[in-house]
């Protein structure tokens, strides 16, 4: 397989992870009323996610940005977007709203925890700007959803 269709695979993989993930948050708000803006929230910041990766790739035609396949593989993009997958089938069953605080905490940690958008490289300040967002939204959502778990917890003690 040649370097530009394992590059286009990679983006076309990590762009249907933060769809998933947004289709997620959007099942959770549709659950969830009474946590509905945070649910949307969420949801709607998946999708630009998306958005930006896709941007990202039209980088990579012009020169600008390259992608380090040492650094993320497809068959890990593969694995994080199937296990996400699997949480939004079992979110489709009945859940309680401590679970889907819990599932979602354990999809945001995991994208800090991989690094998942340290496969792009490159010098521009553009891509070192989008970086910097898309870390400090996965930061954001995880302080939104902890706010939201402590005050569940709070509620039923």
């Amino acid at each position: 397989m040649g370097v530009a269709k394992e590059l286009a695979d990679l983006l076309i993989v990590m762009v249907k992870h933060e769809e998933t993930i947004g289709e997620l948050y959007g099942l959770f708000a549709r659950k969830f009323p009474e946590h509905e803006r945070l649910w949307s929230d969420l949801s709607r910041q998946e999708m630009e996610h998306a958005d930006w990766i896709r941007r990202l790739y039209a980088k990579t035609e012009d020169g600008s940005v390259s992608v380090c396949k040492e650094r993320f593989d497809i068959g890990e993009a593969q694995t994080s977007l199937n296990y996400v997958r699997v949480l939004m089938a079992n979110a489709r069953q009945p859940i309680s709203l401590s679970r889907a605080f819990s599932m979602a905490m354990e999809i945001e940690n995991s994208l800090l925890e991989k690094k998942f958008y340290e496969v792009f490289e490159g010098d521009s300040e553009e891509l070192k700007r989008a970086f910097e967002l898309l870390v400090l939204e996965i930061q954001q959502h995880i302080a939104k959803i902890q706010k939201a778990q402590a005050a569940l917890r709070k509620k039923n003690a």
